[in-house]
Order: C-alpha cells, then structure tokens, then sequence
C-alpha cells in the first residue's frame, strides 16, 4: 500500500471539534498509527484532518478536507514524506460544479491540471454529517461523485446506513454505527468519530 486515501474532513474558529488516534494494521502486521480530527466550523462546513505515521517504508502522510454544508467538497489536500529520502509528494485540489484544479507538487516541481465533472453531476453528499450533525434513518443511502486523488478523477460513490453493530475492540465488545461505500466500511460512534475503518489493503482501530 503506497498511499492511504481516506475519505473523512478537517481549522479553526469551531464549534465542534473531536480527535481519536488509531493504530493502522497492514494484513496482520502492525504498520503505524494515525490522528484524526473532525471539526464542524460555524459556517456549517466541515474539516477532517489526518495524520498518519508509517513504519514500512518509515513515511508521514498528511490529509486536509474541507466540505461545505451540504457535504459538497470544497478542498482536499494531500501530504506524502518519505522518511530518509527527502522525497516530499503534495497534492491540492479545489473544487466546483465544472469541475477539479489539481495541483501536484513534487520536491518543488509544479504541475497544475483540470479535471472536469460531468454535467449534472451530483456533488451535494450529507453522508459526510452522518452522526456528526443529524442521525440517518437505518438502510439510508447517498449516491454522489467524489475526487480520487491518486489517479485523479471522478468517481460516483454510494453510502449506505446500515444500522448499529457490536464489533470488538481490543478485545472489548461495544456498539458502534456501520456506514458503508465502493471505498470500504466505517464503523463510527455517536458523534461520527470512527471506531474501524475498513479499506482496500488496511484495517484501523480506535486506540484507548
């Protein structure tokens, strides 16, 4: 797994604001340990940052999402460092109805590209305030298009509420809300922080 893509959002000036660290687990093995802070700012938008420490190879990667009310993307960045390499990989994206302008940044060199969205195209996504604003309704269900950073383009994605479940964490039984995607699952708790994250090629869990 060369880069973690995670699909959660992160300034200053909140009203609401929550953090969790997760350990971050590559098939059976240990792999490092991630910082997510969720905060609600008083406009109604919402920022997700992440900060994840990865032992093989030894890299940082860093997140940065911003989401306006409706849970449309206004901006996401992403941070990738190699440790020992100086190798430093940036990307910023910024978003509207036409469309995404990337910029990529690698050690200093600039590239800039448009990626348009198709007309009509739904951006509007209020799974990304499930449980952190409103509760959804068991077996509700989102279809909206989402950016992926890594091969830069536009993807519609479904977000399905299915219910709560009992999960074991760290050995310990507790209840937290299934929410699933095309990108993989998210157990969260009642303020939308997640408990596991369930991707392609990687398992977090909520450290105590």
């Amino acid at each position: 797994m060369k880069r973690l893509a995670i699909a959660f959002v992160c300034a200053a000036a909140s009203f609401a604001c929550s953090q969790v660290k997760m350990k971050v687990q590559i098939g059976s093995k240990n792999a490092g340990t991630v910082v997510i802070t969720q905060k609600v700012l008083k406009d109604g938008s919402k920022l997700v940052q992440l900060a994840m420490n990865l032992t093989s190879p030894p890299r940082t990667v860093r997140t940065e999402s911003l989401y306006a009310k409706d849970g449309s993307p206004v901006r996401k960045f992403q941070e990738t460092v190699v440790i020992g390499q100086r190798t430093r990989h940036q990307v910023t994206a910024t978003f509207s109805v036409s469309g995404a302008r990337v910029v990529i940044d690698i050690n200093g060199s600039r590239e800039t590209k448009e990626v348009e969205l198709k007309a009509g195209a739904k951006l509007a996504n209020p799974s990304e305030f499930w449980f952190v604003r409103e509760k959804p309704k068991v077996g509700a269900r989102v279809q909206a298009h989402t950016f992926n950073l890594e091969q830069m383009k536009w993807e519609q994605v479904t977000v399905t509420y299915l219910g709560p479940k009992e999960i074991k964490i760290g050995g310990a039984k507790q209840t937290a809300h299934l929410i699933t995607s095309d990108k993989g699952s998210a157990y969260v708790d009642s303020t939308g922080q997640p408990v596991r994250l369930v991707l392609p090629g990687a398992v977090m869990e909520r450290l105590k």
